[in-house]
């Protein structure tokens, strides 16, 4: 029995590691984090593993896991003393096509990190058409509590990308 559990989850985090590379890929910088970041991840999800009652899809149960994980990690992270190091931006040519795209891009990054771990879970959520209903859900919040906080993340976004 203990092997047709440890299959079916393995085949089940095999099936949808592209949720897992998301979650890990948006919450942790370096490669050495998102090791971490995965490894604690999996671990969470097998520990959870048998309260997984099937009420939902694998990969949504699987979602709020990973996200519950990565934004208690950065919590812990947070508290630990850093030393701070300036970001280098690399320098774009001005004959360059791809200019304006690239530092579009490089601006969205930089507003991105800018933004709380909750706050950027529900702009992956409405980037990706997830309805606040099933955001709310993944996230263990109220509908309406859902949508008053993407509005004010729509509304720091504005005053953001102004500076």
């Amino acid at each position: 029995m203990q092997k047709t559990i440890e299959g079916l989850f393995l085949g089940y985090l095999e099936k949808h590691k592209g949720v897992l590379f998301k979650v890990i890929k948006t919450y942790a910088r370096t490669k050495q984090d998102q090791q971490d970041l995965k490894q604690d991840i999996i671990f969470q999800l097998w520990k959870s593993y048998k309260s997984f009652r099937g009420e939902s899809r694998f990969s949504t149960w699987m979602y709020s896991v990973a996200i519950n994980t990565a934004i208690k990690s950065l919590e812990t992270e947070r508290k630990k003393p850093k030393l701070i190091f300036p970001v280098l931006i690399p320098e774009i040519g001005i004959d360059d096509p791809h200019n304006e795209k690239e530092i579009r891009s490089i601006r969205f990054i930089k507003v991105f990190k800018m933004l709380k771990p909750i706050e950027r879970t529900l702009l992956i959520c409405y980037l990706r058409g997830i309805p606040h209903v099933e955001t709310a859900k993944k996230m263990g919040l109220s509908e309406g509590n859902v949508r008053v906080r993407f509005i004010r993340v729509k509304n720091k976004l504005k005053v953001l990308f102004k500076h």
